[in-house]
């Protein structure tokens, strides 16, 4: 079981470093200049590692919560809600 443990993480922590090249590519093509994060902890975690300097000096806000299993309208609640300043950085 420890084995399949393993795995699974390896693959988390692949696809966190996958997610931060696109976003980084995003990022080089000025498709955006501030970034907010919402992960799991432990992917928020994997992804803050993958980052780039640079992609680390645009995220505007992490989040460390899981929303996956809400529902869509559920979502945009939520993140209605959420508090994120414009001028800080890694609320």
């Amino acid at each position: 079981m420890e084995y399949r443990s393993d795995l699974v993480r390896e693959d988390n922590r692949a696809f966190a470093a996958t997610l931060a090249e696109v976003l980084d590519s995003h990022r080089r093509a000025g498709d955006f200049d501030r970034l907010i994060v919402a992960a799991a902890p432990q992917m928020l975690g994997d992804l803050h590692q993958a980052f780039s300097d640079s992609l680390r000096r645009v995220t505007a806000a992490e989040i460390a919560k899981d929303f996956t299993k809400l529902p869509a309208e559920d979502l945009r609640a939520v993140i209605g809600t959420l508090e994120i300043s414009r001028g800080s950085m890694n609320d």
